[in-house]
């Protein structure tokens, strides 16, 4: 409503109200959509966290198939080391007099071998499992700082309007008052 000058007509109560319950209106209409939006806001959060826990359930798989993969390659060295130790074996046994010393000497060699390309795999494994794992965790932990950091200003900026809204409303509420008061 427009200040009133001198020589103006004073608005009637009747006016003053319409005007109010129009102000009114207005404020229920923006209180309307900002609920709105702290709905969309909290259904956007849903989505977030399920999209979130589907990628950990991804990650997951992942790594139970490499730790099942490293297994299985392991398996399949321990029986390759087995089925050739064998054979060294049985050729030990039909020379003993003449090749026991050479037999076990390369055996022994082999065997030196096997554990230690094992343990330099595993080892490469290991840390390829960390490193994957490591780069998730800070991956995660990043998008879960953002998400926080979004929030906390959409939140603040929320609280900042509704303060707005209530103040609005209480003044009106207090003119109206007053105005019928004065009367």
């Amino acid at each position: 409503m427009a200040l009133r000058k001198e020589g103006d007509p004073v608005p009637t109560v009747e006016e003053r109200v319409a005007y109010l319950e129009g102000r009114v209106e207005d404020q229920l209409g923006a209180t309307s959509e900002l609920r709105t939006d702290v709905r969309e806001l909290r259904a956007e959060l849903r989505e977030f966290r399920s999209e979130t826990t589907g990628q950990f359930g991804v990650v997951r798989g992942e790594m139970g198939s490499q730790f099942h993969g490293l297994r299985d390659d392991m398996s399949r060295q321990f029986q390759a080391a087995r089925s050739e130790t064998n054979g060294h074996f049985q050729a030990l046994r039909e020379d003993m007099n003449s090749e026991f010393q050479t037999a076990r000497s390369e055996t022994n060699t082999q065997f030196q071998a096997l554990r230690e390309d094992m343990n330099s795999e595993f080892q490469t494994a290991r840390s390829e499992t960390n490193s994957q794992f490591q780069a998730a965790r800070s991956e995660t932990n990043s998008q879960f700082q953002a998400l926080r950091e979004d929030m906390s200003r959409q939140f603040h900026a929320m609280d900042t309007k509704i303060n707005w809204v209530i103040g609005s409303v209480l003044a009106m509420v207090i003119a109206v008052i007053g105005a019928l008061l004065r009367h």
